[in-house]
């Protein structure tokens, strides 16, 4: 996902320790710390990938995509961590050139993308407003098996300010928390010979709607030939009556053994709207 790993220090500064703590909870001191700055086992590993970020942006490499996977230390367990940060520009691909403005969206794709490709399918995003040390309004909880083991977000800009970092994105799993919950087998299957049929529908829904919800009320339709579903756009605005938004899904359906036919195709999408409008989601 171009993401570079860099390994920190367990030892922390006291309130590094517990900078994202959810709950209070006193952090592990050293009898007899070397410095003040070494003087906690941390909490998270968040803290010390800021400070990495400060590292780099002060020698002027402004584009840092950056993970770690590592140990938390509390009294009572010790859980392994993954946790990452970017801000600036991504780069999937020095090579092709390619680079992308680090949002909230790019980030929650990259750790989607790695979940699903461990063999855990069942990955949800909530969005939540309580996490520590994060904007309100741009963080959310992640979901996988229903169990909630970690979240994502933009820097409260407070921190950001604090640090002397530009608009920049995190998130923290409980890795020791996913690896133990049973996943898929992986599998592979020959490429379809048969060209794919994409069809896009503008869905009207009440605001607080989660794109997930309707992604899964479309995939809830037992169609065999729908290969994927992607939300492509999000529009608030003119036109829409207020409290609502249209959220824009492509469909892929395609078949192994032959080409399907527009007909079967539009079957297909009527089969879905009706599905969709039985949960408020109606065609814009």
């Amino acid at each position: 996902q171009g993401f570079d790993e860099t390994i920190t220090y367990s030892l922390v500064a006291p309130d590094k320790a517990v900078m994202f703590d959810l709950i209070d909870e006193k952090p592990i001191s050293l009898l007899n710390p070397l410095s003040e700055e070494r003087a906690c086992l941390r909490h998270s590993l968040l803290p010390s990938l800021i400070s990495v970020a400060r590292y780099n942006l002060a020698r002027n490499i402004e584009d840092l995509s950056l993970f770690e996977i590592g140990k938390s230390y509390r009294f009572d367990n010790e859980d392994t961590l993954w946790s990452g940060i970017a801000l600036g520009k991504h780069r999937p691909s020095f090579w092709q050139g390619i680079a992308d403005k680090t949002d909230f969206f790019l980030v929650k794709g990259v750790v989607e993308a790695a979940i699903l490709a461990l063999g855990y399918h069942d990955v949800v995003f909530i969005r939540k407003q309580e996490f520590k040390n994060l904007h309100p309004g741009i963080s959310a909880s992640i979901v996988v098996n229903g169990k909630e083991i970690g979240y994502l977000g933009r820097l409260h800009p407070e921190i950001e300010h604090q640090e002397e970092l530009p608009e920049t994105y995190v998130f923290e799993i409980n890795l020791s928390q996913l690896l133990s919950f049973e996943r898929a087998s992986i599998s592979m299957r020959p490429l379809s010979r048969f060209p794919a049929v994409s069809r896009d529908l503008a869905f009207v829904v009440d605001d607080q709607v989660e794109a997930s919800a309707l992604i899964d009320t479309i995939k809830s339709a037992n169609i065999a030939s729908l290969r994927q579903v992607a939300v492509f756009d999000v529009y608030r605005g003119d036109n829409l009556p207020k409290g609502q938004k249209s959220l824009a899904v492509n469909l892929i359906f395609q078949l192994d053994d032959r080409t399907l036919a527009l007909e079967e195709v539009d079957g297909f999408v009527a089969k879905i709207l009706k599905k969709a409008d039985a949960v408020g989601a109606r065609l814009r």
